[in-house]
């Protein structure tokens, strides 16, 4: 999916972007996942996971060689960290949790292409989903 971020466009409350990328992404998540879940904004250090949480991790920016100056792709990783350790509770949970979740996501300037399973700690299954978003730079006018 070629969508690009156009905040000028942006009419849905979903859709409005404040700020960065970053921020609009932290709450667009927070939006769709509730104060239950935990949204880390930037990638850190986790002492304890006592509830379901989100890490946002950016990854790279880049520019579009088919597309005009200014045109960036921004990748992220969210990361999808299950608080259950035994296996079985932790695997029904994300198997429930994280597609639910992507296809709650319908945000026109995010895309996401993958999401692999990975282990966060070692007592914590998660998915780590690869998205991006396509943006202008704001000098361009």
């Amino acid at each position: 999916m070629d969508q690009r971020h156009d905040p000028a466009e942006d009419s849905k409350a979903g859709d409005r972007v404040s700020g960065s990328v970053r921020d609009s992404l932290v709450d667009e998540l927070r939006r769709v996942l509730g104060n239950g879940v935990h949204v880390i904004p930037y990638q850190d250090n986790v002492d304890a996971l006592d509830r379901r949480t989100v890490m946002v991790k950016q990854t790279t920016i880049s520019p579009l060689p088919e597309a005009p100056a200014g045109q960036l792709r921004v990748d992220y990783v969210l990361t999808f960290i299950t608080p259950n350790v035994d296996p079985s509770k932790a695997e029904r949970d994300l198997d429930q949790w994280v597609p639910q979740t992507l296809a709650d996501l319908s945000v026109s300037w995010l895309s996401w292409s993958s999401a692999e399973k990975v282990l966060f700690d070692p007592q914590n299954l998660a998915y780590d989903v690869s998205a991006f978003v396509l943006t202008t730079t704001r000098n361009e006018e």
